[in-house]
């Protein structure tokens, strides 16, 4: 960058007057180009140095490459390695000798013939909200509510609270009525005011006890049982009070069509069930009848007969949240969903919300 000496002066011996520059170290130190005489030299040095930067960073990107390919192994090895540890899916009713995918359609088919009994019984309650003396003088036996016997379906109240579970009437799913299961919330300042109600469970609970020495603990504490005639005055009261019959049917009716319609989609797309909690169910020896094809002992829940059986609690976990099915599986009889003649088996005898 700095000017050459010109050929008749050494690095020491300068000129006279090196401010002025004589002719000599002029043309010395004119370039024979516009970018200098060494400039070729200059451009294989720069052409070097990109190439070895060049060829520095093709090594960092194929080094990159490499460690992301080592990298994929890794994780795929990893994933493979933790599929092969984790444990099956559970399956509903895995024990019966029928394709899990056939067995998965027989209980979405069940949920939705009980769905279109409700989602019927759900209408009705809408029409019964907007003209409640229409059913009042022609259909009085709708949403008409009555005791079981105490021993069938044990009610507990506790405080100001009552949790029973009542029959409602109307006949959509037979003579024999829809178990309701209620929380009633009474007023404190008028124990025979209903002031909130809410829907707990649809069907039969078999994980109950009804018996004479039923009890109910919770976490709030334990609750008294109800006599038969409380829990008929229970029903009295909504019956012929008009603000509380039209709590409750409100809240049947906002379960139905809230929570319910999850399920039915659900079930209408082919998404699995879940399998939850298993158990089983003794009867009480009631009475000895003909259950299905054969007599065996039997023990009425909610008006309804049930024999020995296996018990598996199912959900669409992942798009009806808080909403459980209990299945009912007979052993001594055979597995069916589409015959007539025989009971549905395995089925769906209860739904419980939370």
């Amino acid at each position: 960058m700095f000017p050459r000496p010109c050929c008749s002066h050494s690095l020491t011996s300068r000129c006279n007057k090196p401010m002025l520059a004589t002719s000599c170290c002029v043309s010395a130190q004119r370039p024979a180009t516009m970018f200098g005489a060494d400039m070729p030299q200059r451009m294989r040095l720069v052409a070097l140095s990109v190439g070895v930067v060049a060829r520095a960073c093709a090594t960092s990107i194929t080094a990159q490459a490499a460690g992301t390919r080592s990298q994929r192994r890794a994780r795929l090895v990893r994933t493979r390695s933790s599929a092969k540890e984790s444990p099956p899916t559970p399956t509903p009713f895995s024990d019966i000798q029928l394709a899990p995918t056939e067995l998965q359609q027989w209980l979405r088919a069940d949920i939705m013939r009980r769905y279109k009994e409700l989602k019927l019984l759900g209408w009705l309650g809408r029409a019964y909200l907007a003209v409640p003396f229409v059913f009042k003088k022609f259909l009085p036996a709708i949403f008409q509510l009555s005791a079981y016997d105490s021993n069938a379906a044990a009610c507990f109240t506790r405080g100001g609270c009552v949790d029973c579970t009542l029959r409602e009437g109307s006949g959509i799913a037979g003579p024999k009525g829809i178990p309701f299961r209620l929380m009633l919330d009474m007023a404190a300042e008028d124990p025979k005011r209903i002031k909130e109600v809410k829907l707990l469970s649809i069907g039969c609970d078999l994980t109950r006890e009804d018996g004479e020495d039923a009890a109910q603990v919770t976490a709030e504490g334990n609750w008294s049982r109800m006599s038969l005639d409380a829990v008929q005055e229970v029903c009295d009261l909504i019956n012929t009070d008009a603000p509380t019959k039209r709590l409750v049917v409100k809240a049947i009716t906002s379960t139905i069509f809230k929570k319910l319609s999850n399920v039915a989609r659900a079930a209408k797309e082919g998404i699995d069930l879940e399998v939850g909690a298993a158990g089983t169910f003794t009867p009480r020896e009631e009475l000895w009848a003909l259950e299905g094809t054969s007599y065996k002992w039997v023990q009425q829940v909610s008006g309804w007969y049930f024999a020995a059986a296996r018990l598996e609690e199912l959900r669409f976990e992942s798009v009806a949240e808080g909403v459980r099915f209990t299945f009912y599986l007979d052993p001594s009889e055979p597995v069916n969903s589409v015959s007539p003649g025989l009971n549905v088996n395995p089925e769906v005898i209860n739904c419980k919300f939370s």
